[in-house]
């Protein structure tokens, strides 16, 4: 993730929100929620407190983009089962409709 450290909260709230007035919430509220305990961290484990920051902003955008990324996965699969289901009922019911036509025919 070669984003410079400012415009991490920007991709992140991307994922989470598609509106830009929510975005604007969002971003910034992303920013201190990493700062906060990331310069917390950082205290307890003797490193500087800006790479702690971009680590912990860096986890979360690959924590939502695997969860946003499941869903649309999901999403997808349900369309493709629905989809073969659909197809498969319409080949049950050519299937029957000319299996009761040859019926007719062999009387």
């Amino acid at each position: 993730l070669a984003l410079p450290p400012l415009t991490r909260p920007r991709p992140l709230a991307c994922l989470l929100t598609p509106r830009f007035a929510v975005l604007l919430l969002v971003a910034p509220a992303i920013s201190l929620s990493a700062s906060l305990p990331g310069v917390y961290l950082s205290f307890f484990l003797d490193s500087a407190p800006a790479p702690t920051i971009v680590l912990l902003m860096s986890l979360c955008f690959v924590v939502v983009l695997l969860a946003t990324q499941r869903k649309t996965v999901a999403t997808v699969l349900r369309w493709v089962a629905r989809r073969t289901t659909t197809k498969q009922r319409l080949i049950s019911k050519t299937m029957v409709g000319a299996g009761a036509l040859s019926r007719k025919k062999l009387r």
